[in-house]
């Protein structure tokens, strides 16, 4: 066989690593650049880390994937790594972030896969983020009761936010409880994946939950977050209410917010304008006996913002009443 014309090091590090990614792929170049063992031709023993490329890469992805490997059997899921092995090669000598595009290559198979693997992913990649240090309660106790609608909220860098069509989340605890789970139908339903110390934890939300939540980490203020469920119809204002002190009670108390963001200047903050002043200075006062009461920032996080975001909630309410 002629020789390469081109003997650089750049050249047999491009070659070798086309003949390595490519299971399969045999090369002329084969019986030029590699030598003959006692037992393997050149070829033969090229395949061996050809292989071993794949089994390695497919290895990943199962550890990350293991409800979607199972969801596939066997054959199906070399099949599917085969193929996003050849849309997506392996890039970067840190294998975490390689299945990363995986639950997007999906979407064109499967949105059931694909909202399993989004589950998955999100599963794997809070591990890898940053703790975040919890909600400071001397900070939230410098915030007037008339501030709050402006609040924004910083999320934990361990914070997930999914919207599905499919219930995945109770998919994925079937197989992960042993047990034999057929593939559900279509049902939209919502999650918050999330680390707290050194576990990882998955909650289920409600419609009007996620839409406030999603707003919030969208940068929105608490107001206008509130507001848009309100105009959504999703959940009655009265309703909305009542579980405003639940939800914050637990989205705070799990680590979901590390820091609470008042308005930057009075010009930009919004006024209650249709709550007439009896109801302020009395949900004032609630506020504050509240805050003074709660034995930890959780307790003021979770007390104190539902009691504004009510307040929010019912001006939209009026403002809609009124037109």
């Amino acid at each position: 066989m002629t020789p390469d014309p081109d003997p650089s090091l750049a050249s047999l590090q491009e070659w070798m690593r086309r003949r390595i990614t490519a299971p399969g792929a045999r090369d002329r170049r084969d019986d030029v650049e590699v030598a003959p063992s006692d037992t393997l031709d050149p070829s033969a023993r090229l395949d061996v880390y050809a292989g071993m490329y794949f089994l390695r890469l497919r290895e990943v992805l199962e550890s990350d994937f293991g409800a979607v490997a199972q969801a596939l059997g066997h054959a199906g899921f070399d099949r599917v790594v085969r193929a996003f092995l050849k849309a997506h090669p392996s890039r970067h000598y840190d294998l975490n972030a390689f299945g990363s595009r995986l639950p997007r290559f999906l979407r064109a198979r499967s949105r059931f896969l694909s909202d399993l693997a989004r589950v998955e992913w999100a599963l794997t990649e809070v591990v890898h983020e940053p703790l975040a240090p919890d909600l400071d309660r001397a900070a939230l106790a410098k915030l007037g009761p008339d501030e709050w609608e402006g609040v924004r909220f910083r999320f934990a860098p361990s914070v997930r936010l999914l919207a599905l069509d499919f219930p995945a989340n109770g998919y994925l605890q079937a197989v992960r409880d042993g047990k034999r789970a057929a593939i559900p139908r279509p049902s939209p339903s919502w999650l918050a994946v999330y680390r707290r110390g050194f576990l990882v934890w998955r909650m289920t939300l409600s419609r009007p939950a996620y839409r406030v939540l999603d707003a919030l980490a969208r940068g929105r203020t608490l107001g206008d977050a509130l507001r848009s469920v309100v105009r959504s119809r999703d959940v009655a204002p009265a309703e909305l209410e009542n579980a405003l002190f639940r939800w914050f009670r637990d989205w705070a108390g799990e680590g979901l917010f590390a820091e609470a963001l008042p308005p930057k200047t009075r010009a930009r903050r919004r006024a209650f304008a249709a709550v007439d002043g009896r109801t302020r200075r009395a949900r004032a006062e609630i506020v504050r006996a509240k805050r003074f009461s709660s034995p930890a920032p959780v307790a003021a996080a979770s007390e104190a913002v539902p009691a504004a975001a009510t307040s929010a909630s019912r001006t939209t309410a009026r403002r809609r009443a009124s037109r």
